[in-house]
């Protein structure tokens, strides 16, 4: 028959073993909640951080896809508002008729041909992930207007800069060509500014949600993560105790078995020897 102190002994020895094992899982896997028995309440917390990290990482990427797309535009339309302050100084220079002779005039006629010319390729060819990003930015578009020229009412835009279009800088109209090629440059900055407005915003609200992931995650693994110091320190404990238990649960069985021999040794006494007669 087993006796008390061996049974004590051998729950011990189950019950550190049980513990050591658990504290070794943990260190293993990296995580305190292996199963829903392990702490069904902390996996559903846990389980419900991970979805909630998991849909704010699926939020990110159409601001990131947007972010790029409004840096490739802002990109190209910087190209083109520099291409356009080139217009805009020819356009002063062939203003100012005193001194300028024909060929001189020719050569800033040629120049602004070049560069609307450069325009419309840019306009035509500039595009970010198949889509073009100068929608409209041909200098048919650009600076669009009715001017009244020799009291005749004509639609006007950067392509009447071109060689025989009424803007022309040889013998066009040259108020109304500063007036337009500037409030293209407004207009152009006025986008640019809009860009980076809404680059603004989105850098902000990049910056809330990864705040709010990173909290998110913090929250998780506070919940469902090891804290390997402090499952060392428990798996050092549960092995001190398991060694104890063995001890004990060793030193028991001896203890029974010394105390069961004895139990025999006392009922199997030595028969007595016959008296002499």
């Amino acid at each position: 028959m087993i006796s008390m102190p061996t049974i004590k002994a051998l729950r011990a020895l189950n019950v550190s073993t049980a513990l050591n094992n658990r504290s070794m899982e943990r260190l293993a896997t990296g995580k305190k909640i292996n199963r829903a028995s392990d702490d069904p309440a902390g996996m559903v917390a846990a389980t419900s951080l991970r979805v909630k990290g998991t849909v704010l990482a699926k939020r990110l990427e159409p601001l990131d896809r947007e972010m790029y797309s409004l840096a490739a535009r802002e990109g190209a339309q910087s190209v083109v508002g520099d291409l356009v302050l080139e217009l805009q100084s020819n356009v002063v220079t062939a203003a100012s008729t005193a001194g300028l002779s024909m060929d001189e005039r020719s050569t800033l006629q040629d120049q602004t041909d070049n560069i609307l010319n450069t325009i419309d390729f840019l306009a035509n060819t500039q595009s970010f992930n198949g889509q073009q990003i100068l929608t409209g930015w041909n200098s048919s578009n650009l600076g669009r207007s009715s001017v009244s020229i020799g009291g005749e009412t004509l639609l006007t835009s950067l392509a009447s800069l071109h060689s025989g279009g009424s803007l022309n800088l040889i013998s066009g109209n040259f108020e109304a060509a500063q007036k337009m090629v500037q409030g293209v440059g407004s207009f152009i900055s006025g986008s640019q500014a809009a860009i980076g407005n809404r680059m603004r915003s989105i850098e902000s609200e990049v910056r809330r949600i990864h705040s709010e992931a990173e909290n998110t995650e913090a929250a998780r693994s506070q919940i469902e993560d090891t804290d390997y110091a402090s499952e060392v320190s428990e798996q050092v404990r549960t092995q001190v105790l398991k060694q104890a238990a063995v001890y004990m649960t060793a030193l028991s069985i001896t203890q029974n078995r010394d105390d069961l021999l004895s139990l025999l040794a006392g009922t199997i006494a030595p028969k007595a020897k016959p008296s002499a007669l």
